[in-house]
């Protein structure tokens, strides 16, 4: 028997799912169901897995092996038997996981990617016959029937990256020319200072992120590339088209998209989806669109399948129920994967007549099965099943574009969906009773954003960039006279972080473009531009011993790009260095007593990298939110450690920069110090952070309602006593109002309240004797808390205890922080974006 056959007779067991009991588990085979794959339980299948064992023992069980051990000579990657059949988890070409149960499982699977591999290995002929086909399609793509046949006959495994793009791009030319270079870049840096509405569409983004193809390696946790830029298309789309926003569904698309395309090509494959393919207003709160296309799909189904249309009546079944998820995740999670590739090739191509012809073909191919069920729920469960056991996709190609002729034009299609459109259209208008207008014109705005950066360049000069995604404008303000002038100065698109270089009367700007272009600071002019890999969020200059500059450059693909200059200030070296798979949105050096800097602080997403400056070596990595939802801000080092905060957040985290804990955690809009940080309800908050600077003991904020707070810190010790005395422990401020009344409750005497609720002493009787003196009672309810301890000590109420005490001065560790607001100002009615300290 030819291996062919062997696995033609191991894969028909697959159409005999149809005249079998169907199992009540959900089978996923392509491995894109959010649970765990079931087990294959079908009768006709189990049977014929034992006659072929009972007739063949291990006979063909070994030709399978030898057929495995040849796919592994051409593609290493292939599973071996034994990493199969023992609990291993295999990783196929696309990055899903499988783990096959039993033995059944097991040798379908076998048999099912033994027949993938045979078919997909392209001949060289027609492996150069494809490339010659996309070099002509680039020119020009016209649906003639040649082309048709093609790509409704398979795309090349190895080329269907290109053919998305090619499609996508023919329909969506327009868009991008009108919406101009780097547009995708563009909105992906609008990362602060949104709209409030969509800001809130973070929330549902966020939760089901780790719903998509969590089996797929590269979105099954939380540091996976994959669920970064997921993130990063889904909100992109939500400020392109803030109308629709987000909806669920679109994760598994884009999710899809990014198995096959960059970020970028992903997020124009959904514009195309939802502005070309589908009708409007598919994705939105009323989903008419979608609604349109059930109807002229039942219209349909009348039409070419009576009977199976007569039965759906009888059980007064809506199909939609099912078809419904079909069209909208693009049958996604309803099709084994291979199959579901086919249909998304042809659909790119051909548009939503696709999707009713494979929509018929799946009830026609399964339609003897699907009348033998009588009730409602055996029925959806029929349909279900025997869709997901679709493996035969050259029996379904067939049948969906030779076996329902005829089947009708293009031009019918699209008038039957405009009548439908327009009858629900008119109902949904009526009972519609939110208005959108207000929200959409606020979220056309969001390029009028103003100020990106700024900095000064001397002790009066403040040079401040502006502008849209295509130009960036430079003004120049002057700290003496207040007055701000726009400079003859632009650029070609928009200026995201720059830095002034004092030597070099030089100021250095990252563009979205991906340029890092310096100018002269005193004539305005251009001096020199070079592109790096990706858009530059931000620079940090050093200037080493030999008084020559350090850049470091956060880019958006997760590099560090490193440049040096010579004495000429022109670049001379220049190296990347790959810190993280997200975005480094923000560097801070941390420097020492002198002044010198010691390490980088790289802020990507919710991580933060430590890296040693002068090696550029990782040194260590932390986590400041659990999740992704909630990138790191800013970071700003002041004396007392490092100030961090999270995009839309009204919290003020403060980082010890040893030890990378967490020392203070204070509320701006409940004005309050917290102990642990409270889950984010993922709502909107005009007093979020925007902008914050240090000053000696003072931190400026500044926040998205407009305000700039004033806040001095606090420095107070935190005091236990040593080993003999363990179980008395004390927290004393070290500065508070002089007004405040503060009582002490030692032993068993209660004096009154400590500090505030969350400063508390532990009482118990066993605390030394001395304590209980009148003297020493006396001399506590008389004290403020700022001499507490140093009257203890003085008194000679605690011996020995001097010397521990001033170890604990010398640690920061053993102090705890607080802020006191000194004032807060009205600075303007939009957010404020930067605060600069004058030299």
């Amino acid at each position: 028997m030819d291996y062919l056959e062997i696995l033609q007779s191991f894969l028909a067991c697959s159409s005999d799912y149809q005249n079998s009991n169907y199992p009540n588990e959900n089978l996923s085979i392509s491995n894109l169901s959010l649970s765990d794959e079931q087990t294959i339980d079908s009768p006709t299948f189990s049977d014929s897995i034992k006659q072929f064992t009972l007739f063949g023992g291990d006979k063909h069980k070994n030709r399978l092996k030898e057929y495995l051990e040849e796919c592994r000579r051409s593609d290493p990657s292939f599973p071996s038997w034994e990493s199969i059949t023992s609990n291993e988890c295999f990783v196929d070409k696309y990055g899903f996981k499988y783990n096959k149960p039993n033995e059944c499982a097991l040798i379908h699977y076998i048999c099912q990617q033994l027949s993938l591999f045979y078919k997909s290995q392209p001949k060289i002929q027609d492996d150069i016959l494809w490339e010659k086909r996309l070099r002509e399609w680039k020119k020009s793509l016209y649906p003639s029937a040649e082309v048709k046949f093609s790509i409704r006959s398979g795309i090349l495994a190895k080329h269907r990256s290109d053919f998305w793009k090619l499609c996508i791009n023919r329909q969506i030319d327009d868009i991008k020319k009108s919406k101009g270079p780097n547009y995708y870049q563009f909105l992906c840096n609008l990362s602060t200072d949104l709209p409030k509405d969509i800001a809130n569409f973070d929330h549902q983004i966020y939760l089901d992120l780790f719903r998509t193809l969590p089996n797929n390696v590269k979105f099954c946790s939380k540091y996976s590339q994959g669920i970064s830029q997921l993130q990063e298309v889904l909100r992109a789309f939500c400020l392109y088209n803030p109308r629709i926003g987000y909806c669920q569904g679109m994760n598994f698309i884009v999710g899809i998209a990014l198995l096959f395309l960059e970020p970028e090509d992903a997020f124009w494959c959904l514009v195309a989806i939802t502005e070309k393919f589908l009708l409007p207003h598919y994705f939105d709160s009323g989903l008419v669109g979608a609604q349109s296309d059930q109807f002229y799909l039942k219209y349909l189904i009348e039409l070419k399948l009576p009977d199976l249309h007569h039965h759906l009546k009888k059980l007064d079944v809506d199909i939609s129920t099912i078809t419904l998820n079909w069209f909208m995740a693009l049958f996604i999670d309803a099709l084994p994967f291979e199959t579901m590739l086919r249909i998304w090739d042809c659909f790119l191509f051909e548009g939503t007549k696709i999707l009713f012809r494979f929509s018929l073909a799946l009830l026609w191919m399964h339609k003897n099965f699907l009348l033998k069920h009588t009730d409602t729920i055996s029925l959806f469960k029929a349909i279900k099943y025997s869709v997901s056991v679709t493996f035969d996709v050259e029996e379904l190609s067939k049948i969906a574009f030779s076996g329902l002729k005829p089947f009708p034009k293009r031009r019918d299609i699209q008038n039957k969906q405009k009548l439908f459109f327009k009858e629900l259209t008119t109902k949904w208008q009526k009972k519609k009773f939110t208005n959108i207008s207000n929200f959409c014109n606020e979220a056309e705005n969001i390029q009028d954003l103003r100020i990106s950066c700024a900095c000064f360049v001397n002790e009066k000069e403040i040079w401040i960039c502006s502008g849209k995604q295509s130009e960036g404008n430079v003004m120049l303000a002057n700290t003496d006279t207040g007055k701000m002038i726009v400079q003859d100065l632009t650029t070609n698109c928009k200026v995201l972080c720059m830095v002034y270089l004092e030597d070099y009367k030089m100021v250095l700007m990252g563009l979205l473009s991906k340029e890092l272009v310096a100018y002269d600071s005193h004539m305005k002019q251009l001096l020199w531009s070079i592109k790096l890999k990706e858009s530059i969020l931000h620079i940090s200059s050093v200037k080493d011993e030999h008084k020559f500059y350090k850049l470091y450059c956060g880019l958006a693909n997760g590099y560090l790009t490193y440049i040096e200059f010579n004495s000429s200030s022109q670049p001379c070296d220049i190296f990347d260095i790959k810190v993280s798979n997200n975005p480094i949105n923000y560097i801070e050096q941390i420097t020492d007593s002198k002044n010198h800097c010691i390490n980088l602080w790289l802020a990507s997403v919710n991580e933060v990298f430590v890296l040693d400056q002068k090696l550029l070596k990782n040194e260590s990595k932390f986590e400041v939110a659990e999740n992704q939802y909630g990138p790191i801000l800013m970071l700003k080092e002041s004396k007392y450690g490092v100030f961090l905060s999270i995009k839309d957040s009204s919290v003020l985290h403060l980082y010890d920069v040893n030890t990378h804990i967490c020392k203070l955690l204070f509320d701006l809009r409940l004005n309050i110090k917290l102990n642990i940080e409270i889950d984010d309800d993922f709502s909107f908050s005009k007093s979020r952070l925007s902008c914050y600077a240090s000053f000696d003991d003072l931190v400026l904020v500044g926040t998205g309602d407009g305000f700039l707070y004033i806040y001095s810190i606090e420095k107070y010790a935190k005091k236990k006593v040593d080993k003999y005395h363990k179980k008395f422990s004390l927290i004393t401020p070290l500065h508070r109002h002089n007004n405040s009344k503060r009582n002490f409750s030692i032993g068993p005497l209660l004096l009154g309240k400590i500090l505030e609720k969350k400063a508390k002493i532990r009482r118990n009787s066993s605390l030394p004797s001395v304590l209980n003196k009148a003297d020493c009672k006396q001399s506590l309810t008389k004290t403020k808390s700022f001499g507490f301890l140093n009257t203890l000590i003085s008194q000679g109420c605690i011996k020995n205890f001097s010397p521990y005490w001033a170890i604990n001065n010398k640690e920061m560790k053993n102090f705890d922080f607080n802020m006191d607001l000194v004032t807060k100002v009205k600075i303007s009615d939009h957010p404020v974006k930067c605060i600069l300290r004058k030299k």
